[in-house]
Formats: C-alpha cells, sequence, structure tokens
C-alpha cells in the first residue's frame, strides 16, 4: 500500500472540494468517489441525481471544519492536512474494510475523537485509494486529566510514523507491499536514513560506544558531542558524510536512542576511552569517516509460511539446513518458517541532477514492483507470505544483485532473474539464498533477529 502525505493547507475549502469532485470541471469523476466516513456530523456531501449529473454540496462539511480550526488559539497556519492511502492494483478491499483500515491509519499517527476528518475513495484510477482531510486540531488535557486547550497534532517524522502504521496494516488486512514516495534512494529525509542505520548497527554486537562510533563512521555517518557550557556532553549531533550532508541532533533523529543519554543507557560509557573516540581530550581518535553513497538501493524483504504447508521435498530441504534462524509460533500446532534477502539495484551511472534522480527513483520503484511479483508467482508452493521491510535493521540470509541499471536495461534484468528463479526451482532457490530454521527459538518474526547467511546472485 502507498502512503503519501500530500500537502498541508490553511484552509479547508480546496481540499475538500477536491476531494469530492465539488467543482464543475470535475463532475466526470463524481460516479467514481464514495463517501469512506469521518468524524464529521453532516456526513456525505452527496445528494443525489438531477438527472445524469451527481449533486454535491460541501458546505456543511466546510462549516464542520472552520468552526473546529476556530478553537485553536496558537500561532501555527497550515492546520488541514492531506493525506492518501492507495491500494496496489492487485489488491481490492470491500467499502467497510477500507474505512476500519483509514481509521486505524488515523489512530496510528495519533488521531483522537476531539479531531475532525473526512475521507473519500476514489476509484478513477487503476489503484482504489482514500483521500483524507484532517484538521490537526486537537484537544489537550492536563495532569489531572480535565481539558486544557486546543493544540496542533505533532507532524514531526510524520511519514515515517505514518510508514510504520501502513507496513502494520498491510500485513493485517493482507495486501501486497509496496514501496512508497519516501522510501527510493534518493529519500531526502536524511533523519530517517540516520535512524535506519543506528537501528542496524544497535541491532549487532556492540558493547561500547567507541564501538558505535566507528561502526556508524564505516556506514558513513559523522557523530559529534555537544558540550555545556562547562565543558561537559550534553548531547550528539549526527550528519551524513554527503554534499548535502547537514547535522542534527540526536533528539530530532530519535530522542528515544541517539541522545547521549540514552545512548549511554544502551552501551558501555567510560570518559577515558569513549570522549577521545568522541574527539575530546588531548589526543582525540575520531574515526575515519566512509563517504555515505546513495547509490545503491537495498530493498529487504521478508518471506513466512506454515510449516505444515511445506512439501515434502521442502521438509527434507530444511532437516538437511538445520541453520540457526527463527520459528514464529502462532499456535501450538501451527509453526511458521521465515528468511530475508535484500535485492540490490545498481545504476549504470550515479544519478545527478532532479531529472536523473526522478528516473532512478522510477527504476526503483518498478524493479521492487516485479520482483515481489516474481517471488509471489514462484513460491506460492508453499505459500510463503511476503513483505518489504525496513532497510538494514535485519541481516539477510542471502542477496540478489542487479547491476548497471539503467531504465532502458531494467526488463531485460529482470527477465534474468525470473529465469534463474524458473530455471532453479523452489528448493534449489532456497538452497541459494539460504532458508532460516532452527526450531528451539520461537519468536514473533517482528521481533526476530535473523542470522547472516550470504549467497548473491549477479545480472
Amino acid at each position: 500500500m502507498i502512503y503519501k502525505k500530500a500537502h498541508t493547507f490553511r484552509s479547508c475549502e480546496t481540499l475538500i472540494r477536491y476531494i469530492f469532485a465539488a467543482n464543475s470541471k470535475e463532475i466526470d469523476k463524481r460516479p467514481l468517489i464514495e463517501y469512506l466516513g469521518g468524524s464529521v456530523l453532516s456526513g456525505s456531501p452527496y445528494k443525489g441525481y438531477r438527472g445524469d449529473i451527481r449533486i454535491v454540496d460541501t458546505r456543511e462539511l466546510e462549516e464542520e471544519f472552520n468552526i473546529q480550526m476556530q478553537r485553536y488559539k496558537g500561532s501555527g497556519e497550515k492546520l488541514i492536512e492531506h493525506h492518501v492511502l492507495s491500494l496496489p492494483a492487485q489488491d481490492w478491499l470491500t467499502h467497510t474494510k477500507f474505512e476500519s483500515l483509514t481509521q486505524e491509519f488515523l489512530e496510528g499517527i495519533g488521531v483522537d475523537n476531539s479531531m475532525m476528518w473526512v475521507a473519500a475513495r476514489h476509484n478513477d484510477t487503476d489503484h482504489s485509494h482514500v483521500h483524507i482531510a484532517l484538521c490537526r486540531v486537537q484537544l489537550r488535557f492536563d495532569e489531572s486529566g480535565l481539558a486544557s486547550h486546543y493544540r496542533l497534532l505533532a507532524n514531526n517524522n510524520d511519514f515515517e510514523r505514518g510508514m510504520e502504521v501502513v507496513r502494520t496494516l498491510e500485513h493485517k488486512y493482507e495486501l501486497t507491499p509496496t514501496l512508497s514516495p519516501g522510501e527510493n534512494i534518493n529519500n531526502k529525509n536524511q533523519a530517517s536514513i540516520i535512524r535506519a542505520i543506528a537501528k542496524s548497527i544497535l541491532s549487532s554486537h556492540i558493547e561500547t560506544v567507541s564501538d558505535f562510533v566507528h561502526a556508524m563512521a564505516k556506514r558513513g555517518v559523522q557523530m559529534k558531542p555537544v558540550l555545556s557550557t562547562i565543558g561537559e556532553i550534553k548531547g550528539l549531533s549526527y550528519k551524513l558524510n554527503s554534499e548535502d550532508g547537514r547535522w542534527m541532533s540526536g533528539s530530532k533523529i530519535m530522542s528515544t536512542v541517539l541522545t547521549f543519554g540514552a545512548l549511554c543507557g544502551r552501551l558501555n560509557y567510560s570518559p577515558v576511552r569513549d570522549e577521545a573516540t568522541l574527539g575530546l581530550g588531548a589526543n582525540p581518535t575520531l574515526p575515519a569517516v566512509s563517504k555515505f553513497e546513495r547509490d545503491v538501493k537495498t530493498v529487504s524483504v521478508g518471506m513466512m509460511t506454515s510449516v505444515t504447508s511445506l512439501s515434502n521435498q521442502a521438509r527434507e530441504f530444511i532437516n538437511r539446513n538445520n541453520r540457526e534462524g527463527v520459528i514464529s509460533i502462532g499456535t501450538d500446532n501451527d509453526y511458521k518458517i521465515g528468511f530475508i534477502f535484500n535485492f540490490n539495484f545498481m545504476p549504470a551511472t550515479r544519478p545527478t541532477g532532479k531529472n536523473e534522480m526522478k528516473t532512478w527513483e522510477s527504476i526503483v520503484n518498478l524493479g521492487t514492483k516485479n520482483m515481489l511479483r516474481l517471488l509471489q508467482k514462484h513460491f506460492q508452493t508453499p505459500t510463503f507470505k511476503i513483505f518489504l521491510l525496513p532497510p538494514n535493521n535485519i541481516k539477510p540470509s542471502g542477496t540478489i544483485s542487479i547491476q548497471n541499471l539503467t531504465i532502458e536495461n531494467l526488463e531485460e534484468k529482470l527477465n534474468k532473474t525470473q529465469m534463474y528463479f524458473r530455471d532453479n526451482g523452489l528448493v534449489e532457490a532456497l538452497d541459494e539464498i539460504g532458508l532460516l530454521i532452527h526450531p528451539q527459538r520461537l519468536l514473533p518474526i517482528e521481533k526476530a533477529q535473523f542470522q547472516t547467511h550470504s549467497a548473491t546472485h549477479e545480472n
């Protein structure tokens, strides 16, 4: 499912009229739009038909939104947000399920009963999608639990928070995972890149703050301490070692993990050892920082299936290859096995400029979409549930690298990969990738830490 936060507005009229095709030039779209729900009292703005023309009147909706906006007395100006949730072309949800999904998404990003929102489902493209108009004005409560004042719903890291909710909903509603805007290699949100790198490093076996600083440097992230007026460390700042890298505080990137206090609470900290690694003291030993490259886009894919659905051939394979890994258990009689691997997409030349960056984003998204379809086709027996994983957070059991990609040779490269799966067959492909199995570890898949068993297939 694709999630997009489209725009933020100072007023509600333009967005609401767009969502329900209220403008006269959009009359033809109205029959393809359904009122999906909302917290509004006025309900659907569609008022039947006059001849062949569907009548829409959004004035009551706009009045409700304006009343809600007037409750906010702060200095913020952009009070209205536009969110879009789009299903992959091959997926479909009933009206009731799409309404439930939309409500759960909003709850997941912090929307509560004090807030105003309305949603409409559009079926005018191959991708059924929902547009949401959300007023950020939210009732706050004091320490005693009494209503206090209205303020705006926080929107820091809102896209990342939204994507976390979307991934959960994809699994719940059995939707095909899809790359969304912002997940491509040219993502300009440097905070999310640093956060992903840090999560990956902290999931490995490191013990000290110095270990963390060195590991971040190898991945292209610089670190520096922020000092108080008396020379003590009061915080940490991070920066990608790239042309557009900029310093950001750990509290803005991930306050629960990357502040100085949080990091020291997680890792062993020794001033004598670690201050030198951070560049302090008489003999600083700052590590050399690798250049951060955005050229290679890695897409991590997870696959899970019930043990009961395995063929005898697959069972024999598992018995022969009892590698360390994970089993997820749903019930006493329903064990699930899982493994992951990465797609590495590599451009023929490093993209530069806005147009080349945009083309590379299209290549990666199209390549990922086709690779997911390929996996679904070739891993139907046993039926594996295939899903995208956040980048760099789990070590892969194997990697498929597709090199020298251009828009012209993308189809040829994907066809070669398809032939690889077709010629090798299911069990052999699993053997090449490296299936992970270990019956003593019963962990939920979302908490599982996979071990590395690398195998690379290059095109």
